[in-house]
């Protein structure tokens, strides 16, 4: 444990490093920051490895004044509207489309005839139901009151 004012013990054999500023800028080549070998990482010196993480080189001369940088663009309203003349034929296209066929002729009294049987059908159907359903509701009431009276 160190105290205010100390720096603290040398790590894994290497020399306490005071603390301060950084250093103003790199080192000689092959070595780190702080002055030891180097580690296998990049180094300011770089190799071939380091080349996308270089400084750029300094530009060789700086203007004096920068130039005048052009104003925000005007804005200078919507085109002009104009029309096409009425002898160009300008408008929409307009299709008819085909004329619709005939449809076939009926006869509207066998229609009547075929719609009479089906209601007749659907009718007996419905009334041979209720007659099964009222015989079976009979034998239940039946054997109901035999049980009961037994």
């Amino acid at each position: 444990m160190t105290t205010p004012g100390e720096f603290p013990a040398a790590v894994n054999g290497a020399a306490p490093v005071p603390p301060g500023p950084a250093p103003a800028g790199p080192g000689p080549a092959g070595s780190t920051s702080n002055g030891s070998a180097p580690s296998g990482w990049a180094s300011p010196g770089g190799t071939a490895g380091d080349a996308a993480w270089r400084r750029p080189a300094a530009p060789a001369e700086i203007p004096a004044v920068p130039a005048q940088a052009p104003g925000p663009p005007r804005y200078a309203g919507p085109p002009p509207m104009s029309r096409p003349s009425a002898a160009v034929g300008w408008g929409p296209v307009i299709s008819s489309g085909p004329v619709p066929r005939a449809l076939p002729h009926q006869d509207h009294d066998a229609l009547d005839r075929e719609d009479a049987q089906a209601r007749a059908v659907t009718v007996g159907v419905g009334i041979l139901t209720l007659v099964v359903l009222f015989l079976l509701l009979l034998m239940m009431v039946i054997r109901a009151s035999t049980a009961a009276a037994a």
